[in-house]
């Protein structure tokens, strides 16, 4: 197999993992247009000068369309439909200013840190209903073809493209929403739960409704203005670990549940158990998708190969039904390191830094060595509001004496306190980005809206971003966790010295040098920290008190 033809320079990404979706999949699958909210300016691109932004109205699919190649072939074989019948009544155009026509074939090499994780499916955006655009300022339609709502917001219609088409081929309707709505969300059975879009304003879950194929109605008990923003956020699809599911493949999906056969057995609802595997179109190859790319082959912890899913719901202006890479490969590399060599011998097509635990520090030597690795490399402002690293406690540590104490928000607060950011922006970041106590995105809507929502944004970045280590020791005596034999280090209330261990799935340079920083932080108010590595499909879920 040959590489894109309009592909002669590899491309490496320092960003985020909003960003990587845009600028892998930009002339791919796209961000839709439609609904504006108000102006936003587009993503910084390195020194690359193109067009900016996207279309905010959506585009009229043009009069003819075109195939790649390997697809034209099938054709002609008569194994599969034209492309005509293959794409929805009015495809998805692609509204990006900044995307050019590509060349149809070849293949990309990608890394990947593990082969069950969130950042794959960001790659394969295609199940989400709403789409946003201009750093989240517009929103545009996606598989909703449009929208509206009545006068305050307490009911939305939402009018689904006719035609899409699942990956192998079958009919794509609203019966496949309610069975994720109905047989999972609201089943006690399974461990879905109702995404923050589906409930109202005073927190009750909405009533949701299917007058026919292509049409979904969400009745509030009060007003929920946010739905079309929220239903725009995420990329959506496998299993739920990048924004909720929204939909399956009932037609597929259904054996596997014991509403539809009753043979499945009692554990079909488990985390990781036999629904949840096989319903993953990143892990099941027989599991269809909406995606540019449908899984062809796939390996636990060591690949994934991927092909072009021929039923794609998206074009380019020029009517070529996207996307226009035949094939994409992803190795896992579990060692940064080795990563980091292959990726400068030329090994891989794509790689985008957090998902291969690069960041600035590496960029020099990326550079430095672009001569034999054909490779460009491409600073984004990913917007996100927290950096590539964060750190989340345990809410449920098995520990009852422990567990209470991270509840206790004054306990939080006095790590938050004692934790010097700024050294860490200054060392590990090189000046750049913004002291925070980590927000959501500052580009996101309820920031913009008014001055108040400014306001809210700043309170939340600034709480307890210190450095205040006298302030920490403080709250920390007021808990009653104090040093009670003079060694130095704390003892909590019960008499159980003080430790905490941090997990973290990434052992890059920024990791390792962040939590370092931090354990010392921490050590100084008079406590013992340690972290260790733990695999990206296992963080979160284990018994650490923080992650």
């Amino acid at each position: 197999m040959k590489h894109p033809t309009d592909s002669s320079r590899r491309t490496f990404l320092v960003g985020s993992a909003m960003t990587a979706a845009v600028a892998l999949l930009g002339g791919c699958a796209g961000d839709g247009g439609g609904g504006a909210k108000q102006a936003g300016g587009p993503p910084a691109g390195g020194k690359v000068k193109t067009p900016v932004g996207s279309e905010t109205k959506a585009l009229t699919p043009p009069a003819k369309f075109r195939e790649a190649p390997m697809l034209t072939k099938l054709v002609e074989a008569g194994t599969l439909p034209p492309v005509e019948k293959r794409l929805p009544t009015k495809p998805y155009v692609v509204p990006h200013r900044w995307v050019k026509t590509g060349n149809y074939g070849g293949w990309l090499r990608m890394s990947t840190p593990d082969t069950a994780n969130g950042q794959i499916r960001q790659y394969m955006y295609g199940h989400s209903p709403l789409r946003w655009l201009n750093d989240g300022m517009d929103i545009g339609p996606g598989l909703v073809e449009s929208w509206e709502s009545n006068d305050d917001a307490s009911q939305w219609t939402l009018h689904f493209r006719e035609g899409l088409r699942w990956s192998d081929g079958k009919t794509w309707t609203t019966a496949d929403i309610m069975f994720w709505w109905e047989d999972l969300v609201l089943n006690e059975a399974h461990s879905a739960v109702p995404p923050d879009e589906m409930r109202s304003g005073k927190g009750t879950l909405a009533k949701v409704t299917a007058p026919d194929d292509f049409t979904l109605v969400l009745d509030y008990d009060a007003p929920a203005p946010l739905t079309a923003d929220r239903l725009a956020m995420w990329v959506k699809g496998g299993n739920g670990d990048n924004g909720p599911i929204w939909m399956l493949p009932k037609h597929f999906a259904q054996q596997f549940h014991p509403k539809y056969n009753p043979k499945v057995g009692e554990n079909w609802a488990t985390a990781g158990g036999p629904f949840e595997l096989n319903t993953d179109f990143a892990r099941n190859p027989r599991c269809p998708t909406m995606t540019g790319w449908r899984l062809s082959a796939y390996r636990e912890g060591q690949f994934l190969q991927w092909e072009r899913n021929p039923y794609y719901w998206c074009v380019d202006r020029e009517g070529g039904q996207l996307p226009y890479v035949d094939r994409l490969v992803m190795n896992a590399v579990k060692d940064p390191e080795v990563g980091k060599l292959q990726l400068q011998q030329g090994k891989f097509d794509y790689v985008h830094g957090p998902y291969a635990s690069l960041s600035l520090a590496d960029v020099s030597g990326l550079k430095s060595t672009s001569a034999r690795s054909g490779m460009n490399v491409y600073l984004w402002d990913g917007g996100d509001g927290t950096g590539p690293t964060g750190f989340f406690f345990n809410y449920d540590y098995k520990d009852p004496a422990m567990r209470a104490l991270i509840r206790e928000p004054r306990f939080r607060q006095a790590l938050s306190l004692a934790f010097n950011r700024a050294e860490v922006q200054k060392s590990v970041h090189f000046g750049t980005g913004e002291l925070t106590t980590g927000t959501m995105s500052p580009k996101a809507i309820e920031y913009h809206v008014n001055a108040e929502g400014r306001k809210v944004y700043q309170q939340w970045r600034d709480s307890f971003v210190g450095p205040d280590p006298e302030q920490a020791k403080k709250l920390l005596d007021e808990l009653g966790v104090v040093d009670k034999d003079g060694d130095g280090k704390r003892e909590r209330p019960d008499g159980t010295k003080l430790a905490i261990l941090t997990h973290a799935a990434d052992a890059g340079q920024v990791t390792q040098q962040t939590n370092n920083l931090m354990r010392r932080d921490w050590e100084a108010i008079g406590w013992t920290s340690g972290w260790t590595r733990s695999r990206r499909s296992h963080s979160g879920h284990g018994g650490s008190p923080v992650t």
